[in-house]
């Protein structure tokens, strides 16, 4: 399939809806910082769609690019992920969506955030990018998902290839994949990296790595200072503004709203029953879910272990390429996902049961993943016995509604936490 021609009238429309869900959200009482998120996510989202109005062009990426020589290049990123999904929950096209997916050859069994992508950009729905830049981090998807995309609207794609451990050998062996990137993002693009820019993404990045370490100690505090969906807000502006004054306004903002909160000693508003470790993401489109719960049961999320944890990151600023390898193997998803579950994911899920104070866990099974799914077993026995903690494990899926109905899932929940409630 080819496509001559992208009509990107999709895409505007996420992004009025992601504009007016902003003006919405300014006009109603409530923390700043969530009108502001929606506010980011619509100029985000529209600098794509204004790029070649403003000689600028439009590099795609998937999960775990980092971003900051894109930016630094004075390019416009554009996660697909986030765009493709976004495009079907503002316009309410699942049906749509995933039928073209299928058309085009490509199962239910596939995840159905790649599903998403195929369908969105293998048919030409977001504006053209000027060149690809996709990982095989977190999962193998990413690099097959661009396929379509790339062969439909003949685009230039660079594959980065994510190293599987997390040693000095790997950082040094993603840095020059990095530097190999950049090489063919200035040919592609025919602008060079300016070295002293890419530094202050990174000294930028540095700032918002640092508060997302604090905001996560603050969520330790008893009763919980954050709503169920701002950590869901939190990683959607540190991957698409990293490395930003935008990002790090953001960050600062959700850091001083929290801590007043816990000053305050009076919690995010809603009476704390549970405290929940939330493992993977909850569907996409269905945060209400997260109110609800956090609303009708006093269920709070104070842990995202795959999403949150940091590593250590060497800021050697005099070696930029080296810094940008090290801050992104220390992502906490790619971090998390890339090495042995048992030195990974395991480690962080035991620590949050202990130091946030958790009274069980919520694994999100999305349907179609087969490295999240593939966890289940380790980590629920491990928390078990290890802290003793039950985990309601929620099939799922992460983008298609019709796999599961609310009720269904309000019943699944509703289930756990009359469980943990007879636990006392």
């Amino acid at each position: 399939m080819q496509v001559e021609t992208a009509t990107p009238d999709r895409f505007l429309d996420m992004v009025e809806a992601l504009e007016s869900i902003a003006k919405h959200r300014r006009s109603r009482p409530g923390a700043e910082s969530d009108a502001r998120y929606y506010e980011l996510m619509g100029v985000y989202y529209r600098r794509v769609i204004e790029a070649k109005e403003t000689g600028k062009q439009v590099v795609a990426y998937t999960s775990q690019v980092p971003t900051e020589a894109i930016t630094a290049m004075d390019m416009v990123p554009m996660f697909l992920e986030g765009a493709a999904v976004t495009m079907a929950i503002t316009r309410k096209s699942f049906e749509e969506t995933f039928s073209q997916a299928k058309a085009m050859g490509y199962a239910p069994e596939i995840c159905s955030v790649h599903r998403c992508i195929i369908a969105a950009f293998g048919n030409g729905w977001g504006p053209r990018p000027a060149a690809v830049v996709s990982s095989n981090q977190p999962c193998d998807n990413n690099m097959k998902s661009v396929t379509p995309m790339v062969q439909a609207m003949k685009i230039p794609n660079y594959f980065l290839d994510g190293p599987y451990y997390l040693g000095e050998r790997d950082v040094e062996y993603f840095a020059q994949e990095l530097e190999d990137m950049v090489a063919f993002l200035e040919e592609t693009s025919g602008r060079k990296l300016d070295p002293d820019s890419l530094v202050e993404t990174l000294r930028l990045s540095q700032q918002m790595v640092e508060l997302h370490r604090e905001i996560y100690r603050l969520r330790a505090s008893v009763p919980s200072p954050v709503v169920n969906r701002k950590p869901q807000q939190i990683s959607s502006i540190m991957r698409n503004f990293m490395g930003t004054q935008e990002g790090l306004d953001y960050m600062t903002l959700v850091r001083d709203e929290i801590e007043a909160v816990v000053d305050a000693g009076k919690g995010n508003g809603c009476p704390e029953n549970f405290r929940l470790i939330s493992i993977f993401a909850p569907p996409a489109y269905n945060w209400k879910i997260l109110d609800w719960m956090e609303r009708e049961r006093g269920a709070m999320i104070v842990s995202e272990p795959h999403s949150s944890h940091w590593g250590d990151v060497s800021w050697d600023f005099n070696q930029p390429m080296l810094t940008l390898a090290s801050k992104a193997l220390a992502n906490p998803t790619g971090r998390q996902l890339a090495g042995p579950l048992e030195t990974g994911l395991k480690q962080a899920v035991l620590k949050d049961a202990e130091t946030q104070k958790a009274d069980g866990a919520i694994y999100w099974a999305g349907t179609g993943c087969r490295q999240g799914c593939a966890a289940i077993r380790t980590l629920k026995d491990s928390l078990r016995d290890n802290s003793e903690l039950p985990t309601a494990v929620v099939d799922m899926d992460n983008c298609d509604p019709t796999f599961v109905s609310d009720d269904e899932l309000k019943d699944k929940l509703e289930g756990f936490f009359d469980l943990l409630e007879s636990r006392g």
